[in-house]
């Protein structure tokens, strides 16, 4: 395994279920019911937290961020992924869409460091909606390997924002704000 130990965590017991079931072959998995907006792991825990496509669904994301921060180590990154606010909503699901500028200000309330990168080239998400690029996407991927695996700057360009995200230095255990 590339990594030691993998930690995910859900708040649905049944998703839990689920990703226990899937990853039961890899013996560095484990997966807990846990909410973001209280971990219940140390400070410092984790090389890498990753926040997959969660930002949007939180009521309180910056409880989630400030926790993200807190079980990071001093060394470590921590990852969000999240889709670029469009024109029409993605999901009815999403309490809050992105703007690149939005999430940016919110992650350097947390962060000393952010990074943002786009995935998933816009032309190619619109051709995929669209009846005829549906049907041709396949094809075109064959032809091209998968467009949608590219990624690049601006993050505007593309349709899910990522951000690298570095915690500031702790000192005498209490983190110092970025920006002072």
């Amino acid at each position: 395994p590339i990594a030691k130990l993998v930690v995910g965590i859900d708040p649905e017991h049944r998703g839990v279920a689920l990703a226990r079931e899937k990853l039961a072959a890899y013996e560095n998995c484990r997966v807990c019911t846990s909410s973001g907006y209280s971990l219940s792991f140390p400070d410092r825990s984790f090389d890498v937290v990753v926040l997959a496509d969660v930002v949007e669904h939180l009521n309180a994301p910056d409880q989630c961020l400030s926790e993200a921060a807190r079980v990071v180590r001093d060394t470590g990154i921590v990852v969000v992924t999240t889709p670029r606010r469009r024109e029409k909503a993605i999901s009815v699901h999403h309490v809050t869409e992105y703007r690149v500028e939005e999430l940016c200000a919110m992650l350097q309330r947390h962060f000393v460091s952010v990074t943002l990168t786009g995935i998933w080239p816009m032309f190619w998400i619109r051709l995929w909606e669209t009846r005829v690029g549906f049907r041709l996407f396949p094809r075109i991927a064959r032809w091209l390997g998968n467009p949608l695996l590219r990624e690049g700057v601006p993050a505007e360009r593309f349709a899910t924002i990522v951000a690298t995200c570095a915690v500031p230095p702790r000192i005498n255990e209490q983190m110092i704000p970025p920006g002072t």
